[in-house]
């Protein structure tokens, strides 16, 4: 029985027809290819978020080298923000590293994204520094923010 707060587990290749639907509706830039490398690569856990019976989010990590991990992907549906399921998503996510022995977790994000900055700040997330011109818009360069978590 699924709960309120949803529930998660690993990605199988079975969910690759309801990831690239999510991914769609939502322009989240991945195609089926990479969607399937990351769930069949053995350096990479893909967490699903499950509510009501409905794919409605996934984490995307990896890149353990050392005692660290970077999380590359984290996506909520729409509907279904500001309701903590983002921070769910996260821990479990990070849960599986932990039991793996990282010690701590990466992430980069665009200057702009103010959503996401908040977010992580909240969860434990320090900058740590930034990269110039990192990202390509049609119009300009955007920097890049590093952050990292202690696992």
């Amino acid at each position: 029985m699924l709960r309120d707060s949803g529930d998660t587990r690993a990605a199988v290749v079975d969910d690759c027809k309801d990831l690239a639907t999510l991914n769609l509706v939502n322009d989240l830039r991945l195609n089926v290819t990479q969607i399937r490398k990351f769930i069949e690569d053995d350096l990479t856990h893909f967490t699903l978020l499950i509510l009501n019976e409905k794919l409605k989010g996934f984490a995307i990590s990896g890149g353990f080298v050392a005692d660290e991990i970077t999380l590359m992907h984290i996506f909520i549906s729409p509907d279904q923000r500001k309701r903590g399921l983002g921070e769910k998503l996260l821990t479990d996510n990070l849960y599986f590293w932990r039991g793996k022995g990282a010690k701590r977790c990466l992430l980069e994000l665009r200057m702009s994204n103010n959503e996401a900055k908040n977010f992580y700040t909240k969860r434990g997330f320090t900058v740590d520094g930034f990269r110039p011109n990192y990202y390509l818009t049609n119009d300009f360069r955007e920097d890049a923010i590093l952050m990292s978590l202690p696992l």
